[in-house]
């Protein structure tokens, strides 16, 4: 048999016990998973370490095209925090994420220590039903009903009204005000939002958000706020929520409301502008392998805009 042969394997991964994951045979040092195996453990990873969530809605396709694979994952409209931590989760297994966005991640692994490749190029996580299907057209889940009795779900309530708390208040600049939250999975993320009444911003968008995330890595996400992911110490967290505010104020600057109505949210790049954004990337890290600095900030730059 050779090394592509397809054979079903089991093992056990985050302490959770996987049976008949399809996989090629390899070589025996590393289990290499297929596309369709990646999808059947992530599955697997959302009905174990979200069963609540899970049970209301959710699909994982995968994809098959000239130049690889991708596998989507819709989720049924779960709440902000839940489906940002499902997020980081399962970006272990985007080998475009982990080969060209965080070169320093460590590589998965199963419990007992043995290597696994997941074998998809991308993975993409959307917090919508998928289109056609029933739950496209009914009320959002009743999460607060729906979690009640239940206090070991990953979730937590700022308050009696229900709204999801958006962590302890940092900083107040430039009409934005700075969170850190603790997710019940243990991560930690760092929001910006905008108050109501903070006036227009006093130059281009893309500006904005580039200089924003250059200078002190947060990302403009998908709800309306900068947000960066990860611990920082203390030293560490002073300079980068700093460098933040001081972006913020210079761009923003005075919270009194004005008549003119606010740059818009930009759009996110359409599937033909994607493929040209990661074709640049592509092309641009040969130069960057090869110490180039200005290349290897261009595509950071790049990689923000996907």
């Amino acid at each position: 048999m050779g090394y592509y042969t397809k054979v079903k394997k089991d093992f056990s991964f985050r302490k959770i016990k996987f049976k008949g994951i399809d996989c090629y045979l390899g070589d025996g040092t590393r289990i290499n998973v297929t596309v369709t195996g990646t999808a059947q453990m992530i599955r697997q990873i959302l009905k174990s370490e979200y069963p609540k969530y899970s049970a209301q809605g959710t699909w994982v396709k995968t994809r098959k095209f000239a130049n690889g694979n991708a596998i989507d994952v819709e989720l049924n409209r779960f709440p902000e925090d839940i489906y940002k931590a499902i997020k980081a989760d399962l970006e272990v297994f985007d080998s475009y994420a982990v080969n060209h966005q965080n070169a320093k991640r460590t590589e998965i692994k199963t419990d007992d220590g043995t290597p696994i490749d997941a074998n998809t190029k991308y993975l993409h996580v959307d917090n919508v039903p998928p289109y056609g299907s029933k739950e496209e057209n009914e009320a959002a889940p009743d999460w607060e009903k729906i979690l009640k009795d239940s206090p070991k779900q990953k979730t937590t309530t700022s308050n009696d009204s229900g709204k999801w708390s958006k962590g302890d208040l940092l900083k107040e600049c430039g009409g934005w005000k700075v969170y850190k939250k603790t997710l019940p999975t243990d991560k930690i993320v760092y929001s910006a939002f905008k108050d109501k009444e903070t006036a227009p911003n006093k130059t281009d968008w893309n500006t904005i958000k580039s200089e924003v995330y250059m200078q002190s890595g947060f990302k403009y996400g998908r709800f309306g706020n900068f947000e960066r992911w990860g611990s920082m110490t203390d030293n560490d967290e002073n300079l980068i929520l700093n460098a933040l505010c001081e972006i913020l104020t210079k761009y923003y600057g005075s919270t009194t409301p004005q008549s003119t109505p606010d740059v818009p949210k930009q759009d996110e790049p359409t599937t033909t502008e994607k493929e040209e954004i990661i074709a640049t990337i592509e092309a641009l890290q040969y130069l960057a392998d090869a110490g180039d600095d200005e290349a290897k900030t261009t595509i950071e730059a790049l990689q923000y805009l996907i």
